[in-house]
C-alpha cells in the first residue's frame, strides 16, 4: 500500500535530527504563544500552576534551538550526535515534567488534593468581614482549583496530559532513531 510506505518514509524522516528539533522548537514556541494569546487577548488569567506548566515548554524550545545550532556546527560527528542525543533526552524529561505538572494541576482542579502553593481556596468561615476584604485585596492570581477555560469539556491542564504524553513519545522515538543511526554508523 502506498500509505504504509509513505508513513514509513516520512515518519522516519521527521524523527531524525534536525527535523525532530524543528518540530520540538515549533511545539515549544506554539505552546507558549497559545498561552499568551489566551492570557492577553481572551483575558484567561493564569494561576500559579498554569505559570509553572509553561517552563517545560520554554525549556524544550531552548534545548531544540541549541540542538539545531549544534547540528549545523562544524564539529566531529560523534560529538555532535552525543550532544544531540543528550538534548533529546532533556526535551523528553521536560515533557515528563510537563506531564507531572498537568496531572497535579488536574487533580487540584478536580479537588482530589490541594496545592501546596498559595493558590487554592482558603477557609474563610472563621474570619471577620474586614479580614476577608484584606485577603481579597492581596489576592493577585486566580485560584488553581478553579477552571478558567475549557475546550471540549477539558481544561488546559487536562489537555496538557495527552499532549505531553504524545510529545514525550515523539521525542523518545526521535532519540531511538538517532541512537539507531549512531549504532549503524559505528558498525
Amino acid at each position: 500500500m502506498w500509505s504504509v510506505e509513505f508513513c514509513r518514509k516520512w515518519g522516519s524522516l521527521i524523527l531524525r535530527v534536525p527535523y525532530s528539533f524543528m518540530i520540538l522548537l515549533l511545539t515549544g514556541i506554539f505552546s507558549i504563544c497559545f498561552a499568551f494569546v489566551l492570557q492577553y487577548f481572551f483575558d484567561v488569567a493564569p494561576c500559579h500552576l498554569c505559570l509553572l506548566q509553561r517552563y517545560p515548554f520554554v525549556a524544550v524550545a531552548i534545548f531544540a534551538f541549541i540542538g539545531l545550532i549544534i547540528h549545523y556546527m562544524r564539529i566531529s560527528a560523534p560529538l555532535k550526535r552525543n550532544i544531540c542525543l543528550s538534548l533529546l533526552v532533556l526535551c523528553a524529561l521536560s515533557f515528563l515534567a510537563s506531564l507531572g505538572l498537568g496531572i497535579f494541576h488536574s487533580g487540584v482542579e478536580l479537588k482530589l488534593w490541594q496545592s501546596p502553593l498559595q493558590c487554592a481556596a482558603s477557609d474563610v468561615s472563621s474570619l471577620s468581614i474586614d479580614q476577608v476584604r484584606e485577603m481579597l485585596m492581596q489576592t493577585s492570581a486566580p485560584r488553581c482549583d478553579e477552571i478558567r477555560w475549557t475546550f471540549l469539556g477539558l481544561s488546559l491542564a487536562n489537555w496538557n496530559i495527552p499532549f505531553s504524553i504524545f510529545m514525550f513519545l515523539f521525542t523518545l522515538l526521535a532519540f531511538l532513531v538517532e541512537k539507531g543511526l549512531a549504532a549503524r554508523s559505528k558498525a
